[in-house]
């Protein structure tokens, strides 16, 4: 297994002549007029399931009752989009399918997914555990980027219009090529760059929709037609953040630093199953089961075992907010 280093597609910025107070204005005339940036309903607050101020927090769902009611369904184009299988199930009886096919367009993209409605507290710390496969006859051939597991940014809702941005995820994975790649994307608080110009620079990377981010693990021909145990575990903190992932036990992601958007009233949301910017040509199909979450008390985390298995939730298919 390999872990790389970043990306280096970041537009410079002019910084002669910039003062403290043209930040804010000048970034957001660099997203909002160059980049064309606009808000779509995926990304904003869903208020059936907010954060609890007290941290407590658990879902499980192991795809095993007949139904995505624990789920927010509305990125999913039509009945083949998701459905539960006999076969292949990770375990139990059942997995569900996701199915990406050409014109399934909604929102922003091309998009079968599934979305927790949970918004993790920031500074706290989150535990992730999925299992997903592949379809062995993915088309590899059209050299598209999917991405099947993201954690998505959310709109603060009180900026104006047209300042709600929906950027790229704080941290996802990405398939591409038969590669399995985990990028992370960041801005800090203005004061936390050394100048103006840095921070323009940063801002408009922040909201540049073409740029994934950092990459921070990355598994070449990652194995198509069987199952792979995903766990991550991330902090959200601008100050000492930090995320770690591991694939069927082996630990590919180790990264500390800044994670999230400084201008954003909570963590990110996460969403399953497959994205595509560019339209597919055949149909993408791709398997998941066995997903757990837990917002963790602080000072407390888990690292799996040689499996790649962590079992910190308890029930499978529930939600806990206490």
């Amino acid at each position: 297994m390999t872990l790389s280093g970043g990306t280096t597609n970041t537009p410079r910025a002019n910084g002669k002549g910039i003062h403290q107070g043209d930040i804010l204005k000048t970034s957001s005339a660099l997203a909002a007029a160059t980049l064309r940036l606009e808000p779509h309903p995926g990304s904003r607050i869903d208020p059936t399931l907010a954060a609890p101020a007290t941290g407590n927090y658990s879902f499980a769902d192991d795809f095993e009752g007949g139904n995505f009611s624990l789920w927010n369904t509305d990125r999913l184009k039509g009945p083949w989009s998701a459905t539960l299988v006999p076969s292949p199930g990770r375990s139990g009886s059942t997995a569900a399918r996701f199915e990406l096919r050409p014109g399934d367009f909604l929102h922003d993209g091309y998009r079968s997914e599934l979305k927790e409605k949970f918004y993790p507290v920031l500074e706290s710390v989150q535990h992730y555990e999925i299992t997903s496969m592949i379809s062995p006859d993915y088309p590899l051939d059209e050299g598209s980027v999917s991405l099947i597991h993201q954690w998505h940014n959310v709109q603060d809702e009180t900026k104006p219009v047209g300042f709600q941005y929906a950027r790229e995820p704080v941290f996802a994975s990405y398939y591409r090529c038969g590669s399995l790649e985990v990028y992370i994307k960041v801005l800090k608080d203005p004061s936390q760059y050394g100048s103006p110009a840095e921070f323009i620079e940063a801002n408009y990377r922040a909201n540049d929709q073409t740029d994934r981010g950092d990459l921070v693990g990355r598994i070449p021909d990652f194995r198509q037609g069987v199952w792979h145990d995903f766990v991550y575990q991330a902090k959200y903190s601008l100050t000492d953040g930090w995320l770690k992932g591991w694939i069927d036990g082996v630990p590919f992601v180790d990264y500390t630093g800044p994670l999230g958007y400084y201008d954003e009233p909570t963590g990110p949301y996460l969403k399953i199953g497959i994205y595509c910017k560019q339209e597919p040509r055949k149909p993408h199909i791709i398997f998941h089961d066995r997903y757990q979450h837990q917002q963790l008390a602080p000072g407390k985390s888990f690292s799996p075992n040689a499996s790649g298995k962590v079992s910190v939730v308890g029930p499978r298919r529930s939600i806990f907010v206490g």
